[in-house]
């Protein structure tokens, strides 16, 4: 992994490699970009560290800012169909379930897995957590025909996850 170091020894370079290059504006654009993408991306795991630690504590609604904050980040930069997208998005709809935000929970339960379907595999221990999430969340929030199907699906009694 490059460190911050690093990317100021790139920037430099190029500028000393192109000083009068035509190409120098877009090209040192595209590399700035590109290198503000990385380190806005690196933090998303301190940001979901810490906002574990607020939801291990009971403060929610810390951890939904911090949660919120990769999201955003990770929708921004790695587009909103991607998975560690929708994996910060089901960080997002698990504190919104335990702070009785229910619509706003099961949108977001609903986008993640819509966008991880393909992706889901229950082998997969953080997968399965998710699913058991999902349907503990379904099942405290009285839709118990669809929580009862996903908890079949980690059964194995069924194909499908609804």
């Amino acid at each position: 992994m490059m460190e911050y170091g690093d990317y100021e020894r790139a920037r430099n370079l190029l500028s000393l490699a192109l000083p009068n290059a035509r190409e120098k504006p877009p090209l040192q654009e595209m590399i700035n970009s590109s290198i503000e993408k990385v380190e806005c991306l690196q933090l998303t795991p301190d940001l979901k560290e810490v906002a574990w630690r607020f939801e291990r504590a009971g403060r929610y609604d810390e951890a939904l800012k911090l949660y919120r904050s990769a999201h955003e980040i990770a929708a921004k930069n790695l587009g909103p169909d991607s998975t560690r997208t929708a994996l910060h998005e089901l960080d997002m709809a698990r504190i919104n379930g335990r702070m009785n935000n229910q619509s706003i929970a099961l949108t977001q339960y609903k986008n993640a897995l819509d966008i991880l379907g393909p992706n889901l595999n229950l082998k997969d221990v953080r997968m399965r957590a998710v699913l058991e999430s999902y349907a503990d969340f379904l099942y405290r929030s009285g839709q118990l025909d669809e929580a009862e199907g996903v908890y079949a699906k980690l059964r194995g009694d069924e194909k499908q996850v609804p």
